[in-house]
């Protein structure tokens, strides 16, 4: 009884640090002695089906890492055509037209210019050739290049980051959900065994310390599932996080449209 009244402390001092934690993502800043947070409901241990191809490209087509490394991609392939251009000849054709009033007055030298009398005009040809061969644009092709390719081997290693994770978030959802089931069975067959105890315990057949033993077990059971079920439920959460879909998923996406007339009327309020 003792041991157990100690393990039991140490319980509840768990149970308040995390409670504490909780209250700081809410920014509770109030202090109340006798308010502790509490778990109203518990994690399913319901099997979700997920494919694995719809999950891979979702992945490819939401995930904002790799969208942004897209971006990121066609502004290089952008900037190295630039780089590229620059190194051509420049070959410029202009021209020009005018009216000339040549009067004694500004009225006489308007009324020239409306009857077009004193026209003027010019075309040319401008061509701009890079001195030394181009050294400047030449180095910064090179490095336009290089940053291309940096992009290019950004974009494919975040590629490859989200297929291992996808390969390792499938796994961890199979197993965890495996688990649940077994520790499903261990549970059930810990409490009719707790059951069978109390029966020879209240006839004398078996001595309390027997009883106790299985009690501990069912409760070792029973955490071993609790924490298979909240793995489960992380494993869920790692994928959509690899999917981009956490915010869809729950309805929290706005666009900016909806975004702006929202924080407008809220300004207006």
């Amino acid at each position: 009884v003792a041991l157990r009244k100690s393990r039991l402390a140490q319980v509840q001092e768990k149970l308040i640090e995390a409670a504490n934690r909780l209250r700081a993502l809410y920014a509770d800043a109030r202090f109340a002695t006798n308010n502790l947070v509490l778990a109203v409901d518990e994690p399913e241990g319901k099997e979700v089906p997920v494919d694995a191809f719809e999950s891979w490209r979702s992945a490819y087509e939401t995930n904002p890492d790799y969208l942004i490394q897209q971006k990121k991609f066609g502004i290089e392939n952008v900037r190295r055509a630039y780089a590229k251009n620059q190194r051509l000849i420049q070959f410029d054709v202009k021209g020009a037209y005018g009216l000339n009033g040549l009067g004694d007055s500004p009225d006489s030298s308007w009324a020239d210019i409306e009857t077009r009398g004193f026209p003027s005009w010019s075309v040319g040809v401008e061509i701009h050739i890079p001195v030394l061969g181009g050294i400047k644009t030449r180095n910064e092709l090179d490095a336009a290049r290089i940053r291309l390719k940096q992009a290019a081997l950004g974009l494919k290693d975040i590629e490859a980051q989200l297929v291992t994770a996808l390969n390792t978030t499938m796994h961890k959802l199979r197993s965890s959900h495996a688990s649940i089931g077994n520790y499903e069975t261990v549970v059930n067959f810990n409490q009719n065994l707790l059951q069978t105890q109390l029966a020879r315990l209240e006839v004398g057949k078996v001595e309390s310390r027997k009883v106790l033993e299985v009690e501990a077990d069912l409760l070792e059971a029973r955490n071993a599932l609790a924490e298979a079920k909240v793995l489960y439920q992380q494993a869920l959460l790692e994928l959509e996080l690899i999917r981009g879909s956490i915010l869809q998923s729950r309805a929290l996406e706005v666009d900016p449209r909806d975004l702006k007339a929202r924080t407008e009327a809220l300004l207006r309020r």
